[in-house]
């Protein structure tokens, strides 16, 4: 169950998480696609758009979602290609507020914009996963050399982090 909805195994749906009202008062509903394998299995979650102007990780969430087959699949893959859609719909890094989205996780349910938004992603996607990849680039005028980070202390992401070849792992 995600976002309230009950996936049945070999089914692919998309949800729609809102975040809550915008400054003008109107809610953005981001696409929540959930693949769930014919098989049981973990939950992998993929995220891009946490930040609104790195665009190459939103294609690669998107391309990976097209091509997953439930068949082929043992276990579910939740992909949102856009978190901040606020921000990608003004092409920026930055909430309408200014606030990096990404240093607010997981949130609380009171606070900032920022920090509500955290919250209700978290709580409504990312608390249903059993690993999360969250994609960035860099945007305009930065520069990110390939790299992996993760809590090494815990086995399962240090065996997770070791799929990623030779990129560097922080």
């Amino acid at each position: 169950i995600v976002l309230g909805a009950d996936i049945a195994p070999g089914q692919i749906r998309t949800l729609k998480w809102s975040a809550g009202q915008t400054f003008v008062g109107t809610a953005l509903e981001t696409p929540v696609v959930v693949v769930r394998g014919a098989l049981p299995g973990p939950t992998l979650c993929l995220t891009a758009g946490i930040h609104g102007d790195e665009l190459n990780g939103i294609e690669t969430v998107r391309r990976v979602l097209a091509r997953t087959q439930p068949a082929e699949l043992s276990g579910t893959l939740i992909g949102v290609p856009i978190v901040n859609l606020a921000g990608f719909s003004r092409g920026s890094r930055y909430l309408p507020d200014r606030r990096d989205l990404n240093r607010f996780f997981p949130g609380r349910p009171n606070g900032s914009s920022a920090s509500r938004i955290a919250h209700s992603f978290f709580n409504g996607v990312i608390r249903h996963c059993d690993a999360l990849v969250d994609f960035h680039t860099g945007s305009f005028e930065r520069t990110n050399l390939p790299q992996v980070r993760g809590d090494l202390r815990q086995p399962a992401v240090l065996q997770m982090t070791r799929g990623f070849g030779a990129t560097s792992v922080l």
